[in-house]
């Protein structure tokens, strides 16, 4: 009987090389190779062309429809792209990285190139499995204004997990964050998924934030912030009473806000873990 569970981890730039043969290390942060044949030679290129997870499927002792993916970094980068691209993968984990990369020195026709051609938001919307995203508020390469962008754009059911601190590094990133294995365990194992938010909305009558929320959790606020421009400040909060299946403020968001998100704490079997919703941006 295939019983056996598989998580095939992606890791940052020095291991991503060992699978993807063809690739060289993933570009540097001031000086990427912009220009597409520059970029084609890069691991963005070659997700599909070189799959760890077909050997894994070759063997009798592993389940084929219970092999996931995850990745740091750019390894997170890298998974987002191919969570669209194979959907054989029975969940996808992307940590810190995602899509809608920074323009950094990208010409803008370089940078709509490469948002057309290379960024995970290009084929994220194809990807159907259940996905989580894990950062930390404080995360500093790939800020969380950017983050939950592609989390929205996948095309499957997305769960954020936004710890209040999480230094970006591959320690921190997989062994301080449990959920990435309770995540896991809920999707090929069965046991208790996830709790997981919908879009939070605000209501035009009364001016609160809300949202609906599958799953048990113990508390949970409406983080905002009125700054013009996201650098990772801390978040204001207003506490939110809990009903059964939704979380509203206890009292509306201030004037000028420009950017809100609920963070909430889980409980049960998910007691204490980071359950968040998109961070959503607002007009002022």
């Amino acid at each position: 009987m295939k019983t056996t569970t598989v998580v095939l981890a992606m890791m940052a730039v020095p291991l991503i090389i060992t699978w993807a043969s063809a690739a060289g290390p993933a570009p540097a942060r001031r000086a990427i190779p912009w220009d597409v044949a520059s970029l084609s030679k890069t691991p963005v290129a070659h997700p599909t062309k070189e799959r760890p997870a077909a050997g894994m499927r070759s063997f009798t002792q592993i389940n084929p429809k219970k092999i996931g993916l995850t990745g740091i970094s750019w390894g997170g980068t890298i998974v987002s792209a191919v969570a669209g691209i194979d959907s054989r993968f029975a969940f996808v984990i992307p940590v810190y990285g995602g899509g809608f990369i920074h323009q950094h020195e990208m010409t803008p026709d370089q940078y709509r190139d490469y948002l057309a051609k290379w960024d995970p938001s290009a084929y994220l919307p194809r990807a159907k499995m259940p996905m989580l995203w894990v950062s930390g508020f404080n995360e500093p390469v790939f800020p969380l204004n950017l983050f939950s962008k592609p989390a929205e754009t996948a095309g499957g059911t997305a769960t954020l997990c936004i710890r209040p601190f999480l230094p970006h590094g591959h320690g921190f990133g997989w062994e301080d964050v449990w959920e990435i294995g309770g995540f896991a365990n809920g999707v090929v194992k069965g046991t208790a998924p996830m709790p997981r938010f919908g879009r939070p909305q605000v209501d035009p009558k009364d001016g609160r934030g809300h949202a609906k929320f599958t799953g048990e959790l113990k508390s949970a606020a409406v983080g905002f912030t009125t700054a013009a421009e996201w650098k990772n400040q801390t978040l204001s909060t207003i506490p939110c009473p809990l009903s059964k299946d939704e979380v509203i403020a206890g009292s509306r968001l201030p004037a000028g806000t420009t950017a809100y998100m609920i963070i909430a704490s889980g409980s049960g079997v998910w007691g204490d873990a980071s359950i968040d919703s998109v961070l959503v941006a607002l007009t002022p």
